[in-house]
């Protein structure tokens, strides 16, 4: 697994939250390969981006980047493992047509989904010293105002916040280890169309054609170019524009590696998108 990896890289025993899940720590084996069909490939531009300088980026020696890598790329494994039928060679971006503009795009209903149902996994939980790690807070007239995540520490680290209204959620926050939170809204997914998005689509649609089966040579030059251009002329110029404004600001854009290690294809991709 690739984020086993960077966890054994970084020397972490524990996740940014704290202790690892059971299913996490039972799959932690790094070192490993990028899996399935996509695998060699994907493994082969790691090596060829960051071992061998071959992108010529300039954040190429930053660990985030490497990073941001090997969550993408872990995505996209899995996308040519499952194949382009499965809910992973679904897309990330905004392929669909929504009924208005105001209508979130698909990718921010899909990471809100998934934050719930991790908020969720965790609402009988305790932490440390004995406090629960969900704490839901409520409007007088008796709407959901906000849900609080806290690890195993007791450090708050995310919170849902709910449209009065609509009584779905508006804005996701979440606290780092070093304590800076990031915000995202349905905005913070960037336009359907963005340069990123575009390539990310394109990369995924290769990949997930390598899940076929009788995925020929072209197949795996097309999918191999496809990440090539995302990485090359989305990702890392994107990173590069962030680690850039820390320098000129003084403060972090990026999340730390064992920060990033966490954060899902969704919120890697909100947070360069903005850049």
């Amino acid at each position: 697994l690739a984020r086993a990896r960077a966890r054994s890289r970084l020397g972490l025993v524990a996740c940014a939250g704290g202790a690892m899940d059971n299913e996490e720590e039972d799959g932690l084996q790094g070192g490993e390969p990028f899996s399935g069909p996509a695998g060699p490939l994907l493994e082969d531009l790691r090596v060829q981006m960051f071992d061998q300088g071959g992108f010529c980026s300039r954040v190429a020696d930053d660990p985030r980047a490497e990073v941001i890598y090997e969550r993408i790329a872990e995505w996209l494994a899995e996308v040519a493992d499952q194949g382009p039928d499965s809910p992973a060679g679904c897309s990330v971006s905004s392929a669909a047509s929504s009924p208005s503009r105001a209508a979130a795009p698909p990718s921010w209903t899909e990471y809100v989904r998934r934050t719930q149902a991790s908020v969720q996994r965790r609402a009988a939980s305790l932490d440390a010293r004995g406090g629960p790690r969900v704490v839901r807070t409520y409007h007088s007239g008796g709407a959901l105002l906000h849900v609080d995540l806290a690890d195993w520490q007791g450090r708050h680290r995310a919170r849902l916040l709910y449209d009065a209204t609509s009584l779905e959620v508006s804005e996701v926050r979440l606290v780092g280890v070093s304590g800076e939170e990031l915000r995202y809204t349905s905005e913070s997914f960037g336009a359907k169309g963005s340069l990123l998005r575009v390539h990310l689509d394109r990369a995924r649609s290769s990949c997930a054609q390598l899940g076929r089966s009788g995925a020929s040579k072209q197949h795996q030059q097309r999918a191999r170019q496809s990440v090539e251009l995302l990485f090359a002329a989305a990702l890392l110029p994107g990173l590069e524009r962030l680690i850039q404004r820390e320098a000129d600001e003084g403060r972090q854009l990026v999340p730390p590696s064992e920060d990033l290690i966490e954060m899902d294809v969704e919120q890697i991709v909100a947070l360069l998108d903005v850049a």
